[in-house]
């Protein structure tokens, strides 16, 4: 998506986050610490150079996904950071 820039990206996973939650689907998991269904997500970017290749990308968004699990759950890891649902 080279015409977003990053405020987006984080504007459009919160988006997606919070219509996950919002459709209050009851969490089944005895080790669920939510009530409702709930997302992690991981986002990562790059310019893109010469030799660059998608796996390259896939892996940054997988790395990141697992640093938001690590950090609980319904959270956002984008940039090192996690931003996690109030």
């Amino acid at each position: 998506m080279s015409d977003v820039d990053d405020e987006q990206m984080l504007y459009m996973a919160q988006t997606l986050s919070a219509a996950v939650t919002d459709l209050k689907i009851k969490a089944e998991s005895e080790s669920n610490p939510c009530d409702f269904l709930s997302v992690s997500i991981g986002m990562a970017t790059i310019m893109p150079q010469e030799n660059d290749l998608i796996s390259d990308l896939y892996k940054q968004a997988d790395k990141a996904l697992y640093h938001a699990k690590r950090n609980g759950r319904n959270c956002i890891s984008f940039n090192g950071n996690v931003i996690k649902k109030q």
